[in-house]
């Protein structure tokens, strides 16, 4: 966890970082109105918080222990649920598997995970890919039903989110990426792009992130986190969806980074649209 010096590019901030915290220190800090010089809470000095808010606070943190311990066997189960789920899905459900095994015929197995069958539990409560026929490209909807659509095939594997793009959208897909956290050291952030047709509009390029995973206990850690940045001209900013998008630790948002073998949200992204928008 970095310390308060670390985060000298905001004008203010609270951070928690839950595994630092014993029930002693949520006991202690509920007490007292201090703020700072906590193990598990980093603000400014001389931070004070009212008690209501320090409850809160504290029911956060809890959760998020509690989401730590149950992160194995959470995506256990999900993992188990999608790859039934897909066993029906490419069966036509339970009953098709039955008929299946009275014609004597053996039922197709559950597609690998990479393949470009395999649905997400997202693309499985909603297996829609085509667009809208009736919205067009020059209908003021067509941007808003685009990234309506985006946003929920993006839950896919890479080869699955390809197939979309290329062969039922008919566009051209840019990549699908899965970017680093500096502060979670692991890649937390996945984001696909893709770019219209030239018949159509060249220009409009799409970037969607995938949100919270069902049975991922990092994506609801980050969801029940209250942690902020205030950032001078800006306002408060969420610190998972700062750090997910490519806040540099110690440095805060540097114009560039050096180059290594891992890459960030923001500054792919950018460099991305740097070229194809030329």
């Amino acid at each position: 966890m970095a310390s308060n010096e670390e985060r000298s590019f905001a004008s203010h901030y609270m951070v928690l970082a839950p595994k630092e915290a014993t029930i002693f220190d949520l006991l202690r800090f509920l007490l007292s109105s201090r703020a700072d010089n906590r193990r598990f809470i980093f603000t400014p000095r001389g931070t004070r918080l009212p008690f209501p808010k320090r409850v809160v606070l504290v029911g956060s943190v809890v959760m998020q222990i509690i989401l730590f311990i149950l992160a194995g066997p959470l995506a256990l189960l999900g993992h188990a649920i999608e790859n039934w789920l897909n066993l029906l899905y490419v069966n036509g459900g339970f009953m098709g598997i039955i008929f299946k095994i009275l014609r004597g015929r053996r039922p197709e197995k559950t597609p690998d995970r990479d393949s470009p069958k395999y649905r997400s539990l997202t693309g499985l409560s909603d297996d829609r890919e085509e667009l809208a026929e009736n919205i067009l490209i020059d209908d003021t909807r067509y941007n808003s039903a685009l990234a309506i659509m985006a946003a929920k095939v993006v839950y896919e594997n890479p080869a699955h989110i390809e197939y979309v793009v290329s062969k039922i959208w008919k566009m051209e897909f840019m990549g699908f990426y899965d970017f680093w956290n500096a502060f979670q050291r692991k890649p937390t952030t996945q984001a696909m792009l893709f770019r219209q047709n030239k018949d159509t509009d060249s220009e409009l390029i799409c970037v969607a992130f995938r949100g919270t995973e069902p049975f991922a206990a990092d994506d609801w850690i980050t969801d029940m986190d209250l942690s902020y940045y205030e950032l001078p001209n800006v306002g408060r900013a969420h610190c998972g969806f700062m750090e997910a998008l490519g806040l540099q630790r110690g440095s805060g948002w540097p114009k560039n980074i050096p180059q290594s073998n891992r890459q960030y949200a923001y500054y792919t992204i950018r460099e991305i649209l740097k070229k194809r928008m030329v």
